[in-house]
């Protein structure tokens, strides 16, 4: 029996030794846990569309973005316009009045008018200006009236001219045909003039 208990004492500390191995494995074990493994985030970077600020660093230039500005630089005029504006050619011509004679007269013949009153008047202008009003009739609807003011001569005469022109070859009704036409006296030199209308006297004017 005295052999026998030290062995036992050794088996007892053996298995208190194992013991003491699986607690302490067990603690570690139940201490560490699992960590997941994640995949590697992406860089990120700017989109393309939006380029990314640029800030200077010191001693370094940096050429500043283009700005689009309402406003011309100094002395400089933006017009509205793609191109300059061109002068107008000349300046504009008033539309002929009836009376007055054409180029294609030369291809017609001359008739006769029948005037009946004329007049000067005085327009209500500085310097004054002068109107000669004509009344009378036609030989035929298919006539035409025509007047033409000569420059004053050496008696200080302004001779009128008015007839008529017509096609030969028209055929018209043979009626008398009213008219009336104001012609303007104006672009006379200075001076008092008789005005005498197909070797008739209309009236006199004084041209400051």
């Amino acid at each position: 029996m005295a052999k026998n208990k030290p062995m036992k004492k050794n088996l007892v500390l053996i298995i208190s030794g194992l013991l003491v191995a699986i607690v302490i494995v067990a603690c570690a074990g139940g201490a560490s846990q699992p960590t997941a493994t994640l995949p590697p985030a992406e860089p990120t970077s700017p989109p393309t569309s939006v380029p990314a600020t640029t800030y200077p660093q010191p001693g370094e230039n940096l050429p500043y973005p283009t700005v689009l500005s309402p406003y011309p630089p100094g002395g400089q005029i933006i017009s509205p316009y793609p191109e300059p504006l061109q002068p107008y050619p000349g300046p504009l011509q008033p539309y002929p009045a009836p009376w007055q004679p054409q180029a294609a007269d030369q291809s017609l013949q001359r008739g006769e008018v029948f005037i009946e009153e004329m007049d000067i008047l005085v327009m209500e202008s500085f310097p004054p200006q002068y109107m000669l009003t004509l009344q009378g009739t036609l030989p035929t609807p298919c006539h035409q009236l025509r007047v033409e003011v000569a420059p004053p001569d050496d008696q200080d005469t302004i001779q009128i001219s008015a007839y008529s022109v017509v096609d030969p070859n028209a055929i018209c009704t043979q009626v008398l045909s009213p008219f009336q036409a104001s012609v303007p006296l104006q672009g006379q030199p200075s001076g008092k003039y008789t005005v005498v209308v197909n070797d008739k006297e209309a009236g006199s004017i004084e041209v400051p």
